[in-house]
């Protein structure tokens, strides 16, 4: 799967581009780190230092934790390209507050706390509500796309193809009301699939740890959480509008627009929709209704009926047929998801959840049978949370859930990966390993458990700066090593704007990058990045690398909710 989008370009200030590595490099947690969790850093070194001494102090001087380095763990690998690799563990540091490592000439500032993780929940909820189509309540960018209040409609004529050519508009013109939901990425599409997921998981955040969230941007009297999912859950309501359209997008392959703002769109009030019975998109977007029934019941909305009643009307309709996965293709296949089964689960659980009702649980069990492992992680496959939902009464969901859960601790454990990140190089990987964590944290969440710790918390880490570039994937101003250059003409046209809470696609393996590196003009050997990358894995912090640095809705939703299960494992409450 390949998201094509436009590119962004913005200033970089973090490190200095050098022609290889030398000296000490050392990888820390750049947000900070839980009071009573395990705390790790990473020095990258080109020179042996076992024996050295370390030091960590308050900020007045006084040393409160030493030790000596030990032994290195790898040397120049797929995963690393600095010859000794060494881990620190300081885990006996539990007083919240910040401080300062040492060893050597070198030095890492390091903060302890118990919601470290707060102001990255907010930014990207931020960047949600810059990422708002059809709305008066955005930021960064102008309202645009009112004018989707009435989209003409396109059907397929071959049922069988997802072939651009073969979706042809209604005979009769007809129209339905599309405005509002989020761009997916960069191109100003809508995908029903990516809006009720995005929705779902905000939802899922705030079951979690209700006490996280604040009200900074919301208009409305309910936090932001909340008032960015009951967006989400507003457009949800209009998707299927009458008994023979259920709208899977909105704007075809939109980049074809050029780079430009939202507000700057030619084909405005003449944007097309795209109608298919999917199960993709109606389990998806039943669970994110069926939820949002149940939450909203909770704060006395006189929404949750509506909610309710239009959940039921897809999940019924979606049982009257064996509707196939339905994407566009134009050259490549845009968000395709080909795995009905997790989606289909997902809805059941959440209807059984709002209502009590056994035949919910049933069919439950029965697309948990046919769902699986699957040996993978991301917003396409969602087997591991799907199977989360059902694997406390029903056993082979969670053998299906321990089943992928052990493969991906076993990635994280291989000898040469220093970082522990449960993910092999791919296109995407940062959002694949959020998934990985989510599914790791929910384990927990639901057997009580510790068992998968280890994985939650190198996700957490690999996130914000334990990784080859010492960033954080996730771009924010309170954080000095964020990334900043995305491949979002919101950014690139306002360079004066910073892309708060927008979350980087992360490294990529080498040989798919290599293939898209084409449309990167600059020479990349002087980016920052360029020395830390490996002959199995690539990052870069430019504008043109949409294989690195594109920001999909799913990858804030997941860093939302991802954030919140592991507040709530080990900090806020």
């Amino acid at each position: 799967m390949r998201m094509r989008t436009l590119v962004a370009s913005i200033t970089v200030s973090t490190l200095c581009a050098t022609p290889a590595l030398s000296a000490q490099y050392i990888r820390a947690n750049e947000a900070g780190y839980f009071p009573d969790a395990r705390k790790n850093l990473i020095v990258m070194s080109d020179e042996e230092i076992t024996g050295q001494n370390w030091t960590i102090t308050d900020l007045s001087g006084k040393t409160v934790l030493n030790g000596t380095v030990g032994s290195s763990k790898t040397g120049v690998e797929d995963f690393s390209t600095a010859k000794f690799n060494y881990r620190v563990d300081f885990s006996t540091l539990n007083g919240s507050g910040e401080y300062l490592f040492r060893l050597g000439s070198g030095e890492k500032k390091i903060r302890v706390d118990s919601n470290p993780y707060g102001h990255v929940i907010a930014s990207s909820l931020r960047f949600l509500r810059a990422m708002r189509s059809g709305s008066t309540e955005t930021v960064d960018h102008a309202p645009a796309h009112m004018g989707d209040s009435s989209c003409t409609i396109f059907r397929k004529a071959d049922k069988t193809s997802n072939e651009w050519d073969n979706w042809t508009e209604d005979a009769d013109g007809a129209t339905a009301n599309l405005q509002g939901g989020w761009y997916a990425a960069g191109n100003y599409a809508k995908f029903t699939s990516a809006i009720a997921y995005t929705t779902y998981y905000l939802l899922k955040a705030y079951e979690t740890n209700p006490a996280l969230f604040e009200k900074k941007n919301s208009k409305s009297p309910l936090n932001d959480v909340l008032d960015e999912a009951k967006f989400g859950l507003s457009y949800l309501m209009k998707v299927m509008p009458n008994d023979k359209d259920f709208i899977i997008e909105v704007g075809g392959f939109d980049s074809d627009n050029g780079t430009r703002l939202p507000e700057e769109d030619l084909f405005e009030g003449k944007r097309e929709c795209y109608s298919a019975f999917t199960h993709t998109d109606m389990g998806f977007t039943v669970a994110a209704l069926a939820l949002g029934a149940k939450i909203f019941d909770e704060q006395g909305s006189s929404d949750a009926a509506s909610y309710k009643n239009m959940a039921l009307k897809i999940y019924d309709k979606a049982l009257t047929g064996n509707f196939e996965p339905v994407w566009l293709e134009k050259d490549y296949e845009q968000f395709k998801d080909d795995s009905r089964y997790d989606n289909l689960l997902l809805g059941a659980m959440e209807l059984h959840s709002l209502t009590g009702e056994e035949k919910y649980l049933t069919k439950g069990e029965e697309f948990s049978k046919k769902a699986k492992a699957v040996y993978w992680a991301g917003w396409n496959m969602q087997n591991m949370m799907a199977h989360s939902l059902i694997a406390k009464t029903f056993a082979p969901a969670k053998s299906f859930l321990l089943e992928d859960l052990n493969n991906f601790a076993e990635m994280g454990r291989d000898s040469k990966n220093i970082w522990g990140f449960p993910m092999e190089p791919a296109f995407s990987g940062f959002y694949i390993g959020l998934g990985v964590g989510i599914g790791a944290a929910r384990y927990e969440s639901v057997f009580g458990e510790k068992k998968y710790e280890d994985v939650v918390l190198n996700v957490l880490d690999y996130g914000f700066g334990v990784n080859n570039w010492g960033v954080s994937f996730t771009a924010s101003p309170k954080l000095p090593n964020s990334v900043k250059n995305f491949n979002l003409p919101i950014y690139k046209l306002q360079k004066k704007l910073f892309p708060e809470g927008a979350v980087a696609l992360g490294p990529c393996d080498k040989e798919g990058h290599d293939g898209e590196s084409k449309w990167i003009l600059d020479d990349v050997r002087v980016n920052y990045c360029y020395p830390f990358n490996t002959s199995k894995i690539v990052f870069l912090d430019h504008e043109d690398d949409y294989m690195t640095m594109d920001s999909w809705i799913y990858g804030a939703a997941d860093n939302i909710y991802f954030l919140a299960l592991a507040s709530t494992m080990f900090g806020k409450k």
